[in-house]
């Protein structure tokens, strides 16, 4: 499972520290959820000392930063984040968007979903890998609050038949109050149902049926297209005539004669001559 936080958010104050082969940069910063309430975060960047180029951005105070990483800890309603990407914006401490800070995670349905006041609410139990220790993974573990508008008529049907035990993905914009998280719900969707696996449409086996190729490849299906367009090129240029260059036309037409024929008797066909197009042309020019 995994809880991902992606955000845009206000510096305030940098600390640095080194430890091992990296420099942690530790930035205390702000953004905004939907309803404009500041999101206190603690955003920790691992910079390797021995690194030819820098992987991330590393921020300066009052610098407004596009962050994406993952959760590890709430506490004291400061929300931790170790920073996969950061990356500078163009926007300043006035300019600082709404709406910025959006979660997508995995967890477990603690309960079933229940309509209360036009909203849907339920309890899905998170869990975020941070890293080792001598007894083991060690992991950052929490329940997020998820509630959405009964308006969202396309998650009507998930959230009745949604079970408790039921694994979801969800996207949203997040808050903290008490060390708790929220979510203001704008889609999820079922990785699996209670008591079933990881949800997965059996792969259908596809045969074609003129050389019997298995077609179930998503790359074999891009691949027997461009062969066979390219096989009716090839076959196009074959059978095409091949269309004579108008300056070829030019040289291989006959020269007009020297001298104008007045004899009538030339002009008249043989017995066994057919008048074909070409031939009354060509009596037409002499003529």
């Amino acid at each position: 499972m995994f809880i991902y936080v992606d955000t845009t958010c206000l510096v305030k104050q940098i600390t640095e520290t080194t430890a091992h082969d990296y420099i942690i940069v530790q930035c205390h910063a702000s953004a905004y959820n939907f309803v404009r309430t500041h999101i206190k975060l603690l955003i920790k960047l691992f910079i390797p000392l021995n690194s030819v180029q820098t992987p991330v951005y590393k921020p300066n105070k009052d610098d407004v930063i596009k962050v994406f990483g993952s959760i590890t800890n709430i506490k004291d309603d400061i929300c931790e984040i170790s920073a996969y990407r950061c990356q500078n914006t163009c926007y300043d401490a006035k300019s600082l968007p709404q709406n910025s800070t959006h979660i997508i995670c995995m967890g477990i349905l603690n309960d079933q979903p229940q309509l209360q006041e036009s909203y849907w609410n339920f309890n899905l139990s998170c869990k975020q890998f941070v890293g080792k220790n001598t007894s083991g993974i060690k992991c950052y573990e929490c329940d997020i609050l998820c509630s959405r508008h009964e308006s969202i008529s396309r998650l009507t049907g998930r959230s009745a038949s949604a079970k408790k035990g039921s694994r979801l993905i969800i996207t949203g914009e997040i808050e903290v109050s008490e060390n708790q998280l929220y979510c203001d719900l704008h889609h999820f969707e079922f990785a699996s149902q209670a008591g079933q696996g990881l949800k997965r449409d059996t792969t259908i086996w596809v045969q074609n049926e003129e050389d019997n190729d298995d077609l179930s490849s998503p790359s074999r299906r891009y691949k027997k297209p461009k062969q066979k367009s390219t096989e009716k090129e090839f076959e196009k240029s074959i059978t095409r005539p091949a269309t004579p260059s108008p300056s070829h036309i030019e040289s291989a037409s006959p020269s007009p004669p020297a001298t104008v024929v007045s004899d009538a008797s030339s002009s008249a066909p043989l017995p066994n001559e057919k008048k074909t197009p070409s031939r009354r042309q060509s009596l037409r020019r002499r003529a």
